[in-house]
């Protein structure tokens, strides 16, 4: 006879091991509660306590964390070669219309 299979969700997962690692019960009362295998919870317990450990480990960014700074850079990156392209535009359109080196210095003067 095969028993039926439940699918836990990570927070009922947290949910029946947190009374465990509180020392509210113990591993084996609590089993007894859920219905499920002793090495079931045995196997969660120490995939959170494994969880923890790696959160604390971790020193640097997340993957994530990775990922939205490099993209952040690529965008500053590219703002600031637009921001010099602009004032190359606003410098040559001075010198198209035969403004002085005075006035092509002043560049917000050449904004029309």
């Amino acid at each position: 006879m095969q028993k039926d299979k439940r699918n836990w969700s990570a927070e009922q997962k947290l949910q029946a091991i947190m009374p465990i690692i509180r020392g509210e019960v113990g591993l084996t009362e609590q089993a007894r509660r859920l219905k499920v295998a002793e090495s079931q919870l045995y196997r969660w317990r120490d995939q959170a306590n494994g969880a923890l450990m790696e959160a604390f480990r971790s020193n640097g960014p997340s993957g994530h964390e990775r990922e939205l700074e490099e993209k952040v850079a690529e965008l500053e990156r590219l703002c600031g070669k637009q921001a010099v392209q602009i004032e190359l535009l606003k410098k040559h359109a001075c010198y198209s219309e035969g403004r002085s080196a005075d006035a092509v210095d002043r560049v917000a003067e050449c904004s029309n």
